[in-house]
C-alpha cells in the first residue's frame, strides 16, 4: 500500500515523561517574551507550551512521592482534572476509546478499499475485531490487516495481540427457511438419512431457542452404519428468522444451554451460567477466543424444522 494511504495510530502528544530533562532557562526566557510581545496567536500558544509544562511537571513529582502518588490518582478521577489532563496528552485514553479513534482514523483507508472493520471486546491484553472486505490473493484485505494490526498495537501499550473475526455468514440452510406460511417448499417431504423432523418453524419465535432431543429410529441407525437408539441433546435458536442449531453444550464447560439468552438484533447467544457469548450463525465465542459451539445440518421441508445427527 502507498505512503499516503497506510494506517496509522492518530498522533498523540506525549505523556509526562517528555519533561523529565533540565528546565532550558534560555525557551523559558523566550516563552516569557512571547506571551508579553507576541501576536496573539503566538501568545496563545506560548500559553499552552507553558501551561502543559507546568502540568506535566505536578504530576511528574506527585508520581515520584507515595503519598502524592495517592493524591494524584484522586485528582485524575475528577472529571474536570481529567479532561485537562486528557486535552494536553498528559493521561491516555483507556483502550477501549483509544481503539476507536484508531479506526476511526483508519475508517477512510479502509473505506477507500471497500473494507469496514468493527470493535467486538478488548480482553486482557487482547483486541477481537470483526474485518469485511473483498477476499483474493489481489485483494487489498490482506495488506489493510497488518497495518491496522500495527496501528492498534501501536498506539494502544495495553494491548499484546490482535484477533480477526470473519463476519457472519448467512448458514447453508437447505428447503425454505424464511418461507411465508402459505408457501409450499418443492422440496421432498423426506430429507434422507439422518434427519430428525422436529417441530414446526412458527413454534420458535425470533429472539428465541428450544432445546429438543434429536433421536433417530432403528431404520436410520441402521442406514448410518451406525445402529442404536442414543439420542443427541440440541438447541434450535432463531436469531431474527435465521435458524440454526447446535448441539447443547457450552464450548467453555459443557453446560447446557437451555437457558441461554438469544439476542436477535445482535445475533448473538448468551451462556446463561458464565456469561460468554456466541455468534448465533456462526457459533464462534465472541468472549473466549478459539472456543465454539459444535453446529448441525439444518433445514425447512413442510414447515418443520429438520437437524442432521450423526
Amino acid at each position: 500500500m502507498s505512503e499516503q494511504t497506510a494506517i496509522r495510530p492518530p498522533t498523540t502528544v506525549g505523556d509526562e515523561t517528555t519533561a523529565q530533562a533540565p528546565v532550558d532557562e534560555g525557551a523559558l526566557e523566550a516563552l516569557a517574551r512571547t506571551l508579553d510581545e507576541g501576536e496573539p496567536a503566538q501568545q496563545l500558544a506560548a500559553f499552552t507550551t507553558l501551561h502543559r509544562q507546568a502540568l506535566v511537571t505536578i504530576v511528574r513529582r506527585l508520581r515520584e512521592d507515595p503519598s502524592g502518588k495517592e493524591l494524584l490518582f484522586e485528582l485524575v478521577d475528577d472529571p474536570h482534572v481529567h479532561m485537562m489532563l486528557a486535552v494536553h496528552g498528559i493521561v491516555r485514553a483507556d483502550p477501549t476509546t483509544r481503539a476507536r479513534q484508531i479506526l476511526e482514523a483508519a475508517k477512510p483507508v479502509l473505506t477507500e478499499q471497500k473494507c469496514s472493520a468493527e470493535l467486538l471486546t478488548i480482553d486482557e491484553g487482547v483486541i477481537r475485531l470483526r474485518f469485511d472486505g473483498p477476499s483474493g490473493c489481489d485483494s487489498p484485505t490482506g495488506r489493510l490487516k497488518p497495518e491496522l494490526e500495527a496501528a492498534l498495537l501501536a498506539g494502544i501499550p495495553a494491548v499484546r495481540s490482535v484477533v480477526y473475526v470473519d463476519p457472519p455468514r448467512a448458514p447453508v440452510l437447505l428447503g425454505g427457511i424464511g418461507l411465508r406460511p402459505d408457501a409450499t417448499p418443492s422440496a421432498p417431504a423426506d430429507p434422507g438419512p439422518g434427519w430428525v423432523r422436529t417441530f414446526p418453524v412458527e413454534r420458535i419465535t425470533p429472539g428465541s431457542l428450544e432445546a429438543v432431543s434429536l433421536r433417530r429410529d432403528a431404520e436410520q441407525a441402521a442406514l448410518s452404519g451406525s445402529p442404536g437408539s442414543e439420542s443427541t441433546e440440541a438447541i434450535i435458536v432463531n436469531a431474527a428468522g435465521r435458524f440454526t442449531a447446535y448441539v447443547n453444550s457450552c464450548a467453555h464447560q459443557g453446560l447446557p444451554l437451555d437457558e441461554a439468552e438469544v439476542d436477535a438484533a445482535r445475533g448473538t447467544i448468551t451462556c446463561p451460567w458464565h456469561g460468554l457469548c456466541f455468534d448465533a450463525v456462526e457459533g464462534e465465542c465472541l468472549t473466549l477466543p478459539g472456543a465454539r459451539l459444535q453446529p448441525l445440518d439444518l433445514q425447512v421441508l413442510d414447515g418443520h424444522i429438520w437437524v442432521k445427527v450423526a
